[in-house]
């Protein structure tokens, strides 16, 4: 049913032979060399609303159909076809006719013409020549959403009985899009747009006249004539019902329609990863993304651990997915505590411990200097990242650190020159040996451990001759030096020990960002590390920006925004797409690559943040993100599910808040300050002057809903699931403005999750006071019960008040420390039991300014009897309960 004679339909059908193919048949990514150069769809520029091109694409065939204004303002609508020329399309515009008194196509007539500028997948530049006149336009793809669909039903359809009139169909996700190309009374072609708002079956239609392309502007103006509605048998047939408000030939009734472009399900997806068919494929992509280098710059928790017993009477490093370890300061077992870093550099410190937890001893462990290459300098500006811990290992990482001018995460060319070292040392107990080294030519961003397996996420842009390139603004220069490189010039490194530096990825484990804007030469790797077989090193990595990592205990999901970041003036400045891309891998010996799918929204923080906001559930992926409502911010949950159709892809299952469930999480512009997935709930705190609890049941993954809602004042930035029904919050209090008035930790009853309660709160320290657990969930330290003792946590505080001086009121600092609690044997009660006070205020002294960033980094251990307590680099050890400690590091 598409307005074009059977001879344009009939060349462009015989064109639609593109195949899904498989980069392997292992993994579900696709050859980058078999997408299309662009987008297939509707595309506009925000410079000329009102007009638009469905930009079609098959072998080197493009099909466009243009919908415009002629000189008189009403809307006409022509079609161009031709192959393209490399990145190029110069063809004639054609204008149809039709017989209105025998209901026949009658033929068309050359008028006008279309040049096309394919600059990347998402960015086409267009000249339309109509009328005699020209008008330069950038395009973009038009798009509300950009979530991935099962069968999705977007594209060109027509009545391949009756050919000569057709429509465009654009479903994204509750939103539907529709153009009718037919003819007015005269026989001359004219269009109608519609839509269904975003909530109805229906597509109301109305008839615009405006402004043609070389015209002064005018505002379109609408008028409603009519509406349509679809039923689909498969992807690629299906019927139409159209309603004119005055009765014409161009009513249809169940008519029959037939997609003239493939269906999206069987063509190459944009929304899953791709790789390449050739080393010179991949290193060609590298080049280019190189050119752009220089311009391409474009507090809460997850899935709690199993409440089980401890099997050993000490607490352990507090982590986002049980049987997951996460780096930390603090390693300890029942022998020995390590800390890394200590207070001095490159450093591990050991402790012996006896049976109930008491330090005994204190060695030095000094690594070898940290130098990438032998004759090269040790490098200086790194980050002890810290350990892992095994009965027979400990595993210590340090990493160079990024300078920071402005918003570095999106500035590509800072990540050029890093390094990663992972030191792998054999233990004795509380005896190490001198380690193995694993080194790697970029930053760590993050990094897990499940069993021997070592997963390092880490970011890279090779070095390639800087100081050549980047201050040679001439790009025909630049590409001569460039083609002059081999692809392991322009790849990151890992070198084992003293061996030689070996290219970390080829063509065989890169993956490339199908709608990345411009080719990208930044690369985010994920490498897994055998410990107990160092020669069992395997990396992916994915061309182009990752944000962050989240791992469970089979598959790590990668987390990119859907078309990067972008600085549009010389301020740092960034934005934010209009949705984030995760992209799954297993955890299996090839890391292999399992799909991709697309969430509205992005996510907030860095990437130690970030990853609390997914969990995988059941097979399903549930992520919470934020985006932005008419000026005003919104938190969204997403369920996404492997789709049943399409493979490589992760489709939407469901999504809070919707129509059937339209409440909000949080209200307008409130910052969601911490989430916590336990069992079948999700509890998410959002906060502005008040603190509401929500608890969001996901019992049905097809129909999450907000099953409770309990408001009290202040915040919690962190949520610890407890026995008995018992949620325990570590944050801020707060005042009915907002003001925050100390720290407080509260218990909630989680028994009846349609009524949430608040069963106590306790505020320790006055204004500006903080605490550990507020900015990593390592800060907060839990001890089960046992049959002879309640449980008990631990959090290290920074406590401030307020007093007076000549500026007026300040907070000053007054102290820091580990705060020890004991919840009663119904966890309905907890009191604080002792503060290990290791920094008290001296005469004099009004700021404790380095002393409060140690303690934001505090970490504990407890144990039956004992605790330990890292701070700055230092160790204090301290019976349970008393506030003065038995161990004291040397200076203190």
């Amino acid at each position: 049913m598409f307005s074009f004679p059977r001879i344009v339909s009939s060349l462009f059908l015989s064109f639609l032979l593109i195949a899904h193919v498989h980069a392997n048949s292992l993994d579900a990514s696709t050859v980058y060399s078999k997408l299309p150069p662009f987008k297939p769809g509707l595309w506009w520029s925000n410079t000329a609303n009102g007009h638009g091109l469905d930009i079609q694409y098959a072998g080197d065939i493009v099909f466009v159909v243009l919908y415009t204004y002629d000189e008189n303002g009403k809307p006409i609508w022509y079609t161009a076809e031709a192959p393209l020329k490399g990145k190029k399309l110069d063809t004639e515009f054609l204008k149809h006719h039709w017989d209105s008194h025998n209901h026949q196509y009658q033929g068309f007539k050359r008028e006008g013409r279309l040049q096309l500028d394919i600059k990347n997948p998402y960015s086409i530049g267009a000249i339309i020549e109509l009328n005699g006149a020209s008008r330069e336009l950038d395009l973009s793809p038009f798009a509300q959403s950009n979530i991935s669909q099962d069968e999705p039903k977007t594209g060109l359809w027509y009545n391949p009985v009756n050919s000569g009139y057709g429509f465009t169909y654009v479903e994204q996700q509750r939103w539907k899009f529709g153009l009718y190309y037919y003819y007015d009374p005269e026989g001359e072609p004219t269009w109608l747009y519609g839509s269904n708002n975003g909530n109805q079956e229906t597509i109301s239609f109305q008839r615009f006249e405006g402004s043609c392309l070389s015209c002064d502007h005018t505002q379109s103006i609408g008028v409603d004539v009519g509406s349509a509605t679809f039923s689909f048998n498969g992807a690629t047939q299906g019927n139409i019902n159209i309603q004119l408000d005055q009765r014409s030939q161009w009513e249809l009734h169940n008519s029959p329609i037939h997609m003239l472009t493939k269906a999206e399900s069987e063509l190459p997806s944009f929304s899953t990863l791709s790789r390449f068919d050739e080393d010179h494929d991949l290193a060609d992509y590298l080049r280019e993304g190189y050119l752009h280098l220089s311009r391409n710059i474009g507090a809460d928790f997850s899935p709690a651990p199993t409440l089980s017993p401890s099997s050993t009477a000490l607490s352990s490093t507090n982590v986002q997915v049980e049987g997951v370890d996460e780096i930390d300061f603090l390693k300890s077992d029942t022998l020995c505590a390590f800390t890394y870093p200590s207070e001095k550099a490159l450093t591990i410190s050991s402790y012996s411990l006896d049976g109930d937890g008491k330090i005994i001893t204190n060695k030095q462990f000094t690594k070898q200097g940290l130098i990438p290459n032998q004759g090269d300098a040790a490098v200086s500006n790194y980050g002890d990242l810290g350990l892992y811990l095994r009965e027979q290992d400990l595993t210590s990482i340090s990493s160079t650190q990024i300078a920071s001018y402005g918003d570095a995460w999106i500035q590509d060319e800072l990540w050029q020159g890093g390094h990663t070292f992972i030191d792998i040392h054999k233990r004795e107990q509380c005896e190490l040996t001198a380690p193995q080294r694993i080194s790697l030519s970029g930053y760590t961003v993050s990094s897990r451990r499940i069993g021997k397996q070592l997963y390092i996420l880490w970011r890279s842009v090779p070095s390639v001759g800087a100081s050549i390139i980047w201050n040679n603004n001439d790009q025909s220069v630049l590409r001569e030096q460039l083609a002059l490189l081999e692809l392991t010039d322009l790849v990151p490194k890992v070198r084992i020990n003293n061996q030689e530096w070996k290219p970390a990825v080829g063509r065989d484990n890169s993956y490339v960002l199908a709608n990345q804007e411009l080719p990208a030469s930044n690369f985010m790797m994920l490498t897994r590390i055998n410990l107990e077989d160092l020669e069992d090193i395997k990396t992916i990595s994915i061309a182009g920006q990752t944000e962050t990592i989240y791992v469970s205990n089979n598959a790590a999901y990668l987390v990119s925004n859907s078309q990067g970041y972008r600085i549009p003036t010389q301020s740092h400045f960034y934005t934010y797409a209009y949705s984030t891309q995760i992209h799954k891998f297993k955890l299996d010996a090839n890391l292999s690559y399992v799909g991709s799918g697309s969430v509205d929204g992005y996510l907030e923080g860095n990437s130690d943040v970030a990853p609390f906001r997914l969990s995988e559930r059941n097979g399903d992926l549930v992520v919470v993100t934020r985006f932005d409502d008419r000026g005003s911010s919104r938190y969204k949950l997403s369920i996404l599910t492997p789709s049943e159709k399409r493979q490589g892809l992760m489709i939407y299952k469901s999504h809070l808040p919707n129509k059937k469930r339209p409440e909000a999480i949080g209200k307008p512009d409130e910052r969601l300050e911490a989430t916590r997935f336990i069992d079948n709930k999700l509890y998410a705190v959002t906060f502005r002057q008040i603190d509401p609890l929500y608890v969001i049941n996901l019992d049905d993954h097809n129909d999450p809903f907000i099953e409770g809602i309990l408001e009290v004042p202040g915040f919690s930035s962190y949520l610890h699931p407890l026995p008995n029904n018992k949620l325990l919050g570590i944050g801020q209090a707060a005042d009915e403005q907002g003001r925050r008035l100390g720290n407080q930790i509260s218990l909630f009853d989680i028994s009846n999750p349609k009524v949430p309660a608040l069963i106590k709160n306790t505020v320790i320290g006055e204004t500006g006071s903080t605490s550990a657990a507020q900015y990593n969930h390592h800060g907060f330290s839990y001890l089960p019960a046992s049959n002879t003792r309640n449980a008990r946590f631990a959090v290290p505080m920074t406590l401030r008040k307020e007093v007076s001086s000549i500026h007026g009121p300040i907070n000053e600092w007054q102290s820091s420390g580990l705060y020890q609690f004991e919840l009663n044997s119904e966890f309905d009660n907890f009191n604080l039991v002792q503060n290990l006070t290791t920094h008290r205020k001296s005469a004099g002294q009004t700021s404790g300014g380095a002393i409060s960033v140690a303690a934001a980094r505090g970490r504990s251990t407890l144990f039956e009897n004992q605790l330990i307590y890292y701070e700055g680099g230092r160790l204090w050890g301290a019976k349970w309960g008393d506030n003065v400690p038995d161990y004291v590091p040397n200076g203190h």
